[in-house]
């Protein structure tokens, strides 16, 4: 017999995620067959005639050759010898299809069921030449393998896999074709198993008397039970005397057990005491191992075995004296016979071996960490990660290749810590990442992800402005369970209402889902299915706390569709943070969505609950990083489909969404009513000009309309439509004063205050606010507040204007408020106190442009020649120099 399994090396899915160690429950290597065993052609009726030892020598197969044209005596289905030797299951110039079926496989008493089928081809096929390999199930339906299950034209060689079967009977059936002379199709090794025990590492006692040890690890997808299916570990010593260890206990899926020699001596050397110990598994550098099933080594079966039976290692290729002996990773079933390809032989080191772990591998249970005791950090790139057993606790950044959670394992994630894993992520135990009122766990997984997991978002909560804007970090999570779940704390409306609901761009609307009593629009949570990928919904909790999804990671591109020129509802739909605009990273939310938003509103817009309004955040903005689970809002094109997230927005940040960061110079003008509050923005941002700036100034947000709000005009006034939440001025302006128009909307009569928030301004610097209808003009810092009368539904544009001057006036504050400063213009003429003192004055439009420069000696001057407009007078005195915005 061929030895098994040697084709497994080449293998073409993950060994990490699809782990295989098995027992053989049935095979075929064709190796018993003579040569031509199976049908020849002929030229003469009966065409396919029969050949070899079928079919009166076979009982494990048959064939059918009804669609098959095998016309010349160099045409055959059969059992031929390759180059190798190797006896091989062989086409060559069918003509037509051809199928091979096995017996009926009984499977009954298996858990885990995997076929693997060894296929290749010689010349050159063509796209109507194949090998397709299919499984029946309990006398069902044929079904096409799910790896390498197809194969067209030029495959050269594959293994199909077909593995998770779990029934009463299984059959094989293998379909294929050619159509010319020097076209071969083979295939080979068709084995049946059950995944099961392997040895992954065996280590010689060299280091110090009794610290041999011996690593096993559970292949399949379930939990062997030692105490209801026997199972033996058993050693023979030099060639003769054995020792039969019957394992105990249970062992869960893709779980390892370390079995040392003695705990002391191990412990002296490896810094730790092993999980289990016993002299039985003795071993000197010659002695073999070997695990049997269903009895020991008189009465079981080998299922692995290292060395082998009835020979010393002395000298043999498998000799490990003062060395160990690992198993190769591209190694993924048991074999009963040794083989030197599957096994490296190593140096021996305390500090180069891995006991209780795979190698390149950290492993937690039994309450800590192997092999090193110390927990994965950004410095295990090299490593995977598995959480076996027990509660590992994860308050450090992480890197590693893979990441799993087993059956008995669980993963707690600690906020504001990010975990990456270059490969994939299984999860088949608890996985939970968390949130708090400051920072968010997050995870990256740039492969494949399976399994459940849970994502903890805290909120603020109560009535008073603790609403938010989520959206589901993982896939799958159902609404009603959300709604339904206590520990939510979802609040609820005496109208049947729970307080989620998504935005209706359509009808720009809100539709709450409600307890089945509700009215439309709103929806009933019961049958309304999952949260949305990509998708935003307003939340609110009756109190502080978190709320939990559960799902899937998503580990992949999203796209999510959108209602043109309509305000939409969208959301981070990763558990990490993702990149909002240019300054945080190259692959950003706004530059891969610039042709889905209007240009007046190139931004996102973030609800802040502490502030009770909308952030704009755009490419004015410092870098910014969406957490998981944040919704915003954006405003779309009239020509757009869908908003684009990539994996490559992904990141890890410390600090959440929610916190306010300084970075441009900026002055923040707040508005506050009786009951509302409303706020504008203005920065000062190098390059930026006195116009509209797409990407930097930015609409504010009108989705949700009310009837107070204030808002900017852009400096230069060239488009009094367009009410801005955000503007973007140059700090170097030519005339040195810059100045911006500010506007007002309110439903009722209403006492308003403003108050101000300087950040980073230089001292040299003034601000002033000028109120034109009380033609008072404000001195203004982060402590000013001033208070004026609006009338209902009035819209206050042009009455209030912010004055920034690049360098200090040094006028005197109670002057300004008073309105007596020594420059002011009154009906048509410009009023100046101290004339004769005056040098020169200067009048300049709000572009920058001269229009009057000329010594002045009367107390006043004429301006009915300039047309209705704003501009700036710069009277220059001997010993100072005044500077007047004014309105004409």
């Amino acid at each position: 017999m061929k030895l098994i399994f040697s084709f497994l090396t080449c293998l073409l899915f993950s060994i990490f995620s699809s782990a295989m160690y098995a027992q053989v429950i049935w095979f075929e290597d064709f190796e018993s067959y003579a040569d031509g065993t199976g049908y020849t052609g002929s030229s003469e009726p009966p065409a396919a005639l029969f050949s070899g030892d079928y079919p009166s020598g076979v009982s494990k197969w048959a064939l059918d050759t009804l669609n098959a044209q095998l016309t010349s005596s160099t045409d055959w289905i059969s059992v031929q010898s390759d180059d190798a030797g190797n006896k091989v299951f062989e086409l060559r110039d069918t003509d037509g299809m051809f199928a091979w079926s096995s017996e009926i496989i009984d499977i009954s008493q298996y858990l885990d069921v995997l076929i693997s089928v060894s296929i290749s081809e010689t010349s050159n096929l063509e796209s109507t030449d194949y090998i397709n390999i299919y499984y029946k199930m309990d006398g069902g339906v044929e079904v096409l393998f799910e790896t390498n299950g197809s194969n067209y034209d030029d495959f050269t060689i594959a293994v199909a896999l077909q593995d998770s079967l779990i029934g009463d009977s299984l059959q094989i059936v293998i379909r294929a074709k050619n159509n010319a002379g020097l076209e071969y199709i083979r295939f080979d090794d068709v084995y049946v198993l059950e995944k099961s025990l392997i040895f992954t590492e065996v280590v010689s006692s060299e280091l110090n008397s009794s610290t041999a040890y011996v690593e096993l690890k559970n292949g399949s997808n379930h939990i062997l039970n030692f105490d209801s299916t026997d199972y033996y570990l058993s050693v023979q010593t030099d060639g003769g005397l054995w020792n039969d260890l019957k394992l105990e206990g249970s062992l869960c899926s893709g779980c390892v057990v370390l079995y040392a020699q003695d705990s002391t001596s191990f412990k002296s050397v490896y810094n730790f005491y092993p999980p289990e110990a016993t002299s039985s598994i003795s071993g000197n550098g010659n002695d073999a191992y070997f695990i049997y099933y269903n009895g020991n080594h008189t009465s079981g079966s080998i299922v692995d075995a290292y060395g082998v039976v009835d020979e010393n290692g002395i000298g043999k290729p498998w000799f490990y004296e003062g060395s160990r002996a690992v198993r190769n990773a591209e190694v993924v079933v048991a074999s009963p016979s040794w083989s030197s390809s599957d096994w490296s032989i190593l140096s021996l080191s305390s500090t180069n071996s891995s006991p209780g772990a795979l190698e390149n591998e950290l492993r937690h249970y039994n309450s800590m960490w192997y092999p090193t005791t110390h927990a994965p950090s950004l410095f295990s790139t090299e490593f995977s990660v598995v959480v076996q057993a027990d509660s590992a606790y994860i308050s450090e950044d992480i890197n590693c290749t893979h990441l799993s959670v087993l059956d008995y394992g669980s993963l707690v994630v600690s906020p504001g810590v990010g975990i990456t894993a270059s490969g994939i992520l299984l999860n088949k135990g608890f996985f939970k990442l968390r949130s708090n009122s400051t920072s968010s766990s997050s995870i990256i997984v740039h492969q494949s992800s399976s399994g459940t997991l849970f994502y903890d978002r805290f909120l603020t909560g109560g009535t008073l402005n603790s609403w938010h804007l989520v959206s589901a970090p993982l896939k799958g999570q159902n609404i009603y369970n959300f709604l339904a779940r206590t520990e939510n704390n979802i609040s609820s409306s005496v109208t049947n209402n729970f307080a989620l609901a998504p935005y209706n761009s359509t009808t720009e609307m809100w539709n709450y889902f409600h307890n089945g009593f509700g009215q439309s629009p709103n929806v009933a949570a019961i049958g309304s299915g999952n949260f949305l990928d990509a998708t935003g919904y307003a939340i609110l909790r009756d109190s502080d706390g978190v709320v939990e999804f559960s799902g899937t990671l998503i580990s992949n591109d999203v796209t999510t569709e959108l209602i043109a020129e309509k305000w939409n509802l969208i959301g981070n739909p990763y558990p990490s943070f993702i990149n909002a605009n240019i300054l945080s990273g190259v692959s950003n939310i706004l530059d891969a969505n610039i042709a889905a938003l209007q240009d007046s509103h190139q931004a996102i817009y973030i609800w802040n609950n502490s502030s009770n309004q909308y952030e704009i955040v755009n490419n004015a903005s410092p870098a910014t990083f969406l957490s998981p689970g944040q919704g915003f809002f954006i405003l779309t094109n009239t020509d757009v489909g869908f908003c684009n997230f990539s994996e490559s927005m992904q990141s890890h940040q410390s600090d959440d969404w929610f916190e306010r960061i300084i970075d441009y110079p900026s002055i923040v003008i707040r508005a506050k009513g009786i009951d509302r509050r409303s706020s504008t923005e203005l920065k000062f941002v190098e390059n930026s000009s006195f116009g509209f700036d797409i990407g930097y100034d930015a609409g504010r947000f009108s989705a949700i309309e009310n009837d107070f709000y204030m808002f900017s005009h852009l400096a230069d006034m060239s488009n009094q439509e367009l009410a801005l939440g955000l503007q973007c001025i140059p700090f170097e302006n030519s005339v040195e004063l810059t100045a911006i128009p500010l506007g007002f909307v309110v439903g009722n009569q209403t006492e308003v205050r403003l108050s101000f928030e300087l950040n980073q301004i230089p001292n040299t610097s003034s601000v002033y606010l000028k109120d034109v209808l009380l033609d008072s003009t404000v001195v203004v810092s982060s402590q000013t507040n001033y208070n004026f009368n609006i009338n209902e539904s009035e819209s206050l544009s042009g009455r209030f204007f912010m004055l920034i001057h690049q360098d200090n006036l040094n006028i005197e504050a109670d002057e300004v408020e008073q309105g007596k400063a020594s420059v002011y213009v009154e009906s048509n003429y410009l009023y100046i106190s101290e004339p004769e003192d005056v040098k020169n004055i200067k009048i300049y439009d709000v572009l920058g442009n001269l229009l009057v420069y000329e010594p002045m000696s009367k107390p006043f001057f004429n301006l009915s020649f300039l047309t209705k407009g704003v501009y700036i007078v710069k009277v220059k005195y001997y010993t100072k120099e005044v500077t007047l915005k004014f309105i004409f």
